[in-house]
């Protein structure tokens, strides 16, 4: 039972950019390509994006018009977890463990 919320290190500063900008293509359905720069405390990017697609379109999400996240830098832990169908990140540089995690 839970009592209390657990509090995240990671304050998810560019997910939440990434939410802001990509939300008007994902409730649209309509592919679109954004560019950012990634440090190594940004982890699981690309989690919260696949999941508010998750919520919208299921698993498969917008494989027919996907979302591009492109990034250059390094990225941290989790890069790329559990992404939904239609989310593709390019990383121009390097990445900590865990990369696609959960991938199929």
């Amino acid at each position: 039972f839970w009592t209390e919320p657990n509090k995240p290190f990671d304050k998810a500063e560019l997910n939440q950019k990434i939410i802001d900008d990509a939300m008007d293509a994902v409730e649209t359905g309509q592919s679109a390509s954004f560019f950012y720069n990634v440090i190594n405390t940004d982890r699981s990017v690309g989690a919260r994006l696949s999941g508010e697609i998750a919520k919208r379109y299921g698993n498969q999400g917008l494989a027919a018009s996907p979302i591009k996240i492109y990034l250059d830098g390094t990225a941290g832990q989790s890069f790329g977890v559990w992404n939904a169908g239609g989310v593709e990140l390019y990383l121009t540089g390097d990445a900590n463990d865990y990369v696609g995690k959960g991938m199929a």
